[in-house]
């Protein structure tokens, strides 16, 4: 009996070693693993007809263990890409993803436990990358001349436990950079990041800022919990598009925008209510018929065709959802992991390339 007691006693012991220690010591931010798990990226080169995971490093490492943020492809060569990650750095792929490395800075500006939430590369010059990270205890913008070989810090939040969200580049005029803070601020630098402006307090955290690619002067702002904001003179003035959310319960809790790539007075919304659709340039909007009950699941991922534009792709937690026609009908497919598909992007230059990122 005494054996018996013994054996149950080391087995619980084991158990809470490998198990209970590292969800007590780990928390956010803290790097994970790089080997097999649950997250990573999925790839698809036949408009999401199949997928197959992305996530070698070598042969013996790999991010399958590592949560995405995001995904950039650089618009000068699609087969370079970057990974924005919770806790894991900063990865970059040369060959579309096929491998990964992960982004060590020798100097030790990027943190290699930073949370990267967002890159955004100069479309004019892809040596400049800009990323909104969160490291040691604060948000801060990293700044890269040199392709991701050495950073330098271009801007900190004023308090702990702040961080800085999103960070985008004017894809006309590249020497123009806004970022959206978790205070709610949004700034702009006319100066490649060397100094910054306040364009304004927002009600809520920022969490995205999209730009209308044919007019960068019409900029749209996202919140995670009071919906959205557009500004058509870049900053000047502002127009809250939260009334036409008025009659979607969780529409104002927003995943995702995203912008039309062939008529940007449409965009999609992506929320805790479902996708809503605005054929105005945000004025009105309209519910997009899913598959998935109004309320039932957040919609985390919201991506057009950039080439087609009835041809959408959404995800609730791990299915991915594809519509041919402009959202009247839909397929649906289960991603292998127990996790939410978090981010969709689709290669710029082959739009039948589309990626996934997964996170918690």
């Amino acid at each position: 009996m005494k054996v018996v007691f013994t054996l149950i006693f080391l087995f619980i012991i084991i158990a809470l070693l490998v198990f209970a220690l590292p969800k007590i010591f780990g928390g956010v931010g803290s790097p994970t693993s790089l080997i097999g798990g649950e997250f990573g990226v999925f790839a698809s080169v036949d408009n999401g007809i199949n997928w197959q995971e992305k996530i070698k490093i070598d042969e013996k490492k790999n991010i399958g263990r590592v949560e995405i943020l995001d995904i950039v492809f650089d618009l000068s060569d699609d087969k370079t890409m970057w990974l924005g990650t919770n806790g894991n750095g900063l990865f970059k792929s040369d060959n579309s993803g096929e491998t990964w490395q992960n982004i060590i800075d020798e100097a030790g500006i990027l943190d290699k436990r930073a949370v990267v939430y967002q890159i955004s590369i100069d479309p004019n010059n892809s040596d400049n990358i800009y990323l909104a990270v969160y490291q040691n205890n604060r948000g801060r913008v990293l700044k890269s001349v040199d392709n991701g070989k050495t950073f330098r810090e271009v801007y900190i939040v004023q308090k702990d436990k702040l961080a800085v969200f999103s960070v985008k580049v004017d894809p006309y005029e590249s020497r123009t950079v806004y970022i959206g803070t978790a205070e709610g601020g949004l700034f702009q630098s006319i100066d490649f990041a060397e100094s910054w402006r306040l364009v304004r307090w927002l009600s809520g955290t920022v969490k995205d800022i999209v730009i209308n690619p044919k007019n960068t002067r019409e900029i749209y702002i996202t919140t995670f919990e009071n919906g959205i904001f557009k500004t058509t003179d870049k900053g000047n003035t502002w127009q809250d598009l939260n009334e036409g959310l008025k009659s979607y319960s969780g529409a104002k809790k927003v995943k995702g925008l995203a912008l039309d790539p062939n008529n940007q007075s449409v965009l999609y919304l992506a929320s805790d209510f479902g996708i809503l659709k605005s054929a105005d340039g945000g004025i009105t909007f309209n519910e997009v018929k899913l598959l998935i009950p109004p309320e039932d699941l957040p919609i985390n991922a919201i991506a057009v065709d950039t080439h087609n534009s009835n041809i959408l792709y959404t995800a609730a937690n791990s299915a991915f959802y594809k519509s041919q026609d402009g959202g009247s009908h839909w397929t649906v497919k289960k991603i292998p992991t127990n996790n939410k598909i978090g981010i969709i992007a689709i290669n710029p230059k082959d739009s039948g390339n589309i990626f996934m990122g997964i996170k918690k």
